[in-house]
Order: C-alpha cells, then sequence, then structure tokens
C-alpha cells in the first residue's frame, strides 16, 4: 500500500478498503460537526465507502488525483485528497478534513503540506487551489498558513443539506514552477 511519511506522528496512507470500518466509526462520531460542510456524510457507511475507494483507487490509476487518510500515531483522523490533477495546466486542488478531536496540533496543516510535496514532486504542479465554504474558519486558516493567496469568493459554489455556500478561493504557486 502507498504511504507517504510526514514525520515521526503523521503518515498519509492510499485509501483502501480496509480502512472502511475506522472511517464509519469515525465519521459517525462527527456526524453533526463534519456535515455542516461535507455532503457524503448523512450517506456515510462501510458499503458507500468502499464504493468510494474503488473511485479514488481509479483516480489514482489515471493519475488524476490521490486520495489518502490521515495517521496520526497510528489511528487514523482524517482524509485529505489532491483532486483534478491536470497535467496540460500544472494544476490540482486539494481537499481535506480531520476530526473534532484532533484540531489545534498542526496535523491537517503537515498532512496538507505533504500532499503540496506530492503535487510538486510526482505529477510536475504548479498551482495548487484550496476551496473552502466562506464560514468554514478553520479550512480557511489551513490555507493562509501553508501561503496560500486569497483569489476571492466563489457565490453559490455547493449546497450540503439543503444549505448553499459560497466558497473562499485560494490558490498556491511553486517558487521554482
Amino acid at each position: 500500500m502507498f504511504c507517504y511519511p510526514i514525520d515521526d506522528d503523521i503518515t498519509l496512507a492510499l485509501v483502501h478498503e480496509h480502512h472502511a470500518k475506522q472511517m464509519v466509526q469515525l465519521v459517525g462520531r462527527q456526524k453533526d460537526y463534519l456535515g455542516q460542510y461535507l455532503p457524503w456524510v448523512a450517506d456515510c457507511d462501510e458499503r458507500s465507502y468502499k464504493d468510494f475507494v474503488k473511485f479514488a483507487l481509479g483516480k489514482y490509476a489515471d493519475g488524476k488525483g490521490v486520495d489518502t487518510v490521515i495517521i496520526h500515531q497510528g489511528a487514523i483522523v482524517g482524509a485529505a485528497s489532491l483532486n483534478n490533477i491536470y497535467p496540460a495546466l500544472k494544476k490540482a486542488d486539494i481537499g481535506y478534513w480531520l476530526s473534532q478531536e484532533h484540531q489545534g496540533r498542526g496535523i491537517i496543516t503537515r498532512a496538507v503540506r505533504g500532499l503540496m510535496d506530492i503535487a510538486k514532486h510526482y505529477y510536475g504542479v504548479q498551482v495548487v487551489e484550496i476551496r473552502a465554504a466562506e464560514q468554514n474558519l478553520p479550512s480557511r486558516r489551513v490555507a493562509e498558513r501553508l501561503g496560500f493567496e486569497f483569489c476571492g469568493i466563489i457565490a453559490n459554489n455547493e449546497c450540503v443539506n439543503g444549505k448553499i455556500f459560497n466558497h473562499a478561493m485560494y490558490a498556491y504557486r511553486f517558487k521554482d514552477g
């Protein structure tokens, strides 16, 4: 299995069916919190996760994405993904979520930095984008801590549980790319 060690505490591991039970339990404990901004949370069960893994591994095989679980000190605590890799544009975007009880420790910032390294060194990406709901300040702060430039607000960009969200858009351009 593909694993990308970030440091002594954090590893990114390519999604796999054997993560299903742990992921469903993690999401289930935090449905209200995660469901604020993630539309798939309400329907998360082992079957839907395994279907997602098949889709994600197809993207990975086609060079279009890298979906990972975040492992912190041996336990899955969230997920981070490199999405929509466009080789011709040398561009991709990053998505992420972290369990509420693991926030405030720099875990997601380090995981996203790891995905940025993968994007640059393995896929030749020069620009990485992050979009987060305008009200999702913790996710927006991750982009800001990593030096992403705020590009503006995209109106009515996503609907989650009947609620329409604007997205704050951030971009990072690698200096040597």
